[in-house]
């Protein structure tokens, strides 16, 4: 769980020495996503309702975390997303 963290809190720290690469442009189409507000990663299972806290000392500070699936969703680009709260805190500072 400690490397989830990891990989989440250093995923959200600016990045200078990349570039936006343009190219990029998928075909995104909402009947390819039938299934998208179930979740069936066994790595990264989310229940609707509760709440995963995620504790740790990182270079930063003292971090915590807690990552709740809601029960409600958003539309996105005509897809049903599901909706995630991601709350981080360092230091206890929010």
């Amino acid at each position: 769980m400690i490397l989830v963290t990891l990989l989440a809190v250093s995923a959200c720290k600016k990045d200078e020495a990349r570039q936006i690469d343009t190219s990029y442009n998928p075909e995104i189409l909402a009947a390819n996503f039938t299934s998208s507000t179930v979740f069936t990663n066994p790595y990264f299972q989310l229940e609707p309702g509760k709440k995963y806290i995620y504790e740790g000392q990182t270079s930063d500070g003292f971090e915590h975390i807690e990552i709740t699936l809601l029960s409600t969703t958003r539309s996105v680009m005509g897809i049903a997303c599901a909706v995630v709260s991601d709350k981080i805190w360092i230091n206890n500072e929010k």
